[in-house]
């Protein structure tokens, strides 16, 4: 088994020769294993070591069927498709107070997690408020086997709409195109990134250019030396609907360079909030442990080079934070444009 300093000097090394921005010695002789999170994160901000997940991940663990993320410094979750919480009438976003009496307001995101997770069957009691509640109301839940699919169709307020949670590789283009298979003509055309916090980018790119006339640029790497590697979109049979693309700040990564390259090709209207303003790709690297480190390898450039790291996109259509937690305000916003 390598020992703490044998793994601190793999991620020196790693961090020394691949990183998009290579770090200064003295901030990696300035990791140890007390302070790795916090190191890794002065060096790149994205960066972070998960570990030993083969071990942390398991297969028989329940929940409730929603992500879970932060925002403003309360916790939210926003429900999947047939799951605990939509059987339970939770179609939309929820905020998040206590689970079985433990208070979660600044408690972190993982162990919020934890708490909603467990053995298949368990009831969790939950304290919740849905968007514009006065007072918060209990729920009970019962944990189910959850799985997370990239792509869910749901209809809101009478519209039917694609929610995109991420871009997995080999899933999301397919569950989308087999998802537009079922909508008619008439159907406008809306894909959900407000909680698509990454994925892989290449599937981004690949999921995009379904929307694009080929030769089309969907954008482009670049590497610590600033060496570019241009993408195109190829000449196949595309989607030719109207587009319109729902963004909060909870976009990023990924979803994010998806969402700015309709926006730089005039291809589709984002309609919500400024973009977390994360427009990089990661790379994972295996650790000798088991443990993964995740750090930055490239800055994305949009079409017409177009940069979006921290500084996010800025919607065609900008919506109040209750329209964009809120589903059925959204949509009622969206058809009065």
């Amino acid at each position: 088994m390598a020992s703490e300093s044998t793994l601190v000097e793999e991620i020196r090394t790693i961090l020394r020769e691949q990183a998009l921005n290579k770090p200064d010695e003295s901030q990696l002789n300035a990791l140890t294993s007390q302070n790795l999170k916090k190191g890794l994160k002065a060096i790149d901000p994205w960066a972070d070591v998960i570990i030993k997940p083969d071990l942390l991940s398991d297969s028989s663990t329940a929940g409730i069927g929603g992500e879970l993320y932060m925002d403003k410094g309360r916790p939210w979750v926003m429900p999947y498709a047939n799951s605990p919480l939509t059987r339970a009438g939770i179609e939309d976003r929820i905020e998040l107070y206590a689970v079985n009496d433990k208070l979660v307001e600044g408690v972190p995101l993982a162990e919020i997690a934890q708490l909603l997770t467990g053995n298949e069957g368990r009831v969790l009691g939950l304290k919740i408020c849905r968007s514009g509640c006065d007072e918060p109301e209990n729920l009970q839940i019962a944990l189910e086997p959850i799985r997370k699919s990239s792509v869910e169709q749901v209809t809101v307020a009478g519209q039917t709409i694609l929610r995109v949670r991420g871009f997995k590789v080999w899933e999301t283009r397919f569950l989308l195109e087999r998802s537009l298979a079922t909508m008619d003509g008439f159907t406008p055309l809306i894909l959900d990134l407000r909680d698509c916090q990454g994925g892989d980018l290449f599937e981004a790119m690949d999921v995009a250019a379904l929307f694009l006339q080929g030769g089309k640029e969907l954008a482009a790497t670049v590497d610590r030396e600033s060496r570019r590697r241009r993408y195109y979109s190829p000449y196949s049979i595309k989607v030719t609907k109207p587009l319109t693309l729902l963004v909060s700040r909870n976009t990023a990564s990924a979803g994010e360079v998806f969402a700015g390259i309709l926006q730089a090709q005039g291809r589709a209207v984002l309609a919500g909030k400024q973009t977390r303003g994360k427009c990089v790709s990661q790379t994972v690297r295996r650790l000798s442990d088991g443990s993964q480190l995740h750090f930055t390898n490239f800055e994305i450039e949009l079409p017409d080079g177009i940069h979006c790291q921290d500084k996010g996109l800025q919607p065609d259509i900008e919506l109040t934070e209750e329209e964009v937690r809120n589903d059925t305000l959204l949509m009622a916003r969206l058809r009065g444009q």
